[in-house]
């Protein structure tokens, strides 16, 4: 039992950590700009929704805007591509899905209760996709 207290918490912050290193593989790379929020914001919302829930536990937000008229290596679709694979890995669930011209995605990581602890938002704009990962 007393394994799982100290293997829990690592292997939580090492899935965030993940994501983290992908943000940060690319936030200097030609066209890309990363913002990250550190703080603790509270909705003033209505506690019983499991989403509300998480919206009032943020605390950091990451937002990797990017402008693909600089991006002449194609980093940018290896971004998406790879921060893809990762929310699949990662367990998030598609929420909402809109494709045309540009594509839309909002995902969701819940916990054991169903609870909505991470989301996760790709929109592939022609010049200007973003990704923005809320925890």
């Amino acid at each position: 039992m007393l394994s799982l207290i100290i293997v829990a918490p690592v292997i939580m912050l090492s899935q965030n950590s993940k994501m983290e290193k992908l943000f940060n593989k690319y936030k200097d790379a030609d066209g890309f700009e990363l913002t990250v929020t550190d703080s603790d914001i509270n909705m003033g919302t209505d506690e019983s929704l499991n989403f509300t829930k998480m919206l009032n536990s943020i605390s950091n937000i990451y937002i990797m805007n990017v402008d693909t008229s600089k991006d002449k290596s194609g980093k940018s679709e290896k971004f998406f591509s790879k921060m893809k694979a990762l929310a699949d890995k990662d367990g998030f669930k598609s929420m909402i899905e809109v494709s045309d011209e540009g594509d839309f995605s909002l995902l969701l990581k819940s916990d054991e209760s169903g609870a909505a602890i991470e989301m996760l938002l790709i929109s592939y704009g022609d010049d200007s996709p973003m990704c923005m990962w809320v925890f």
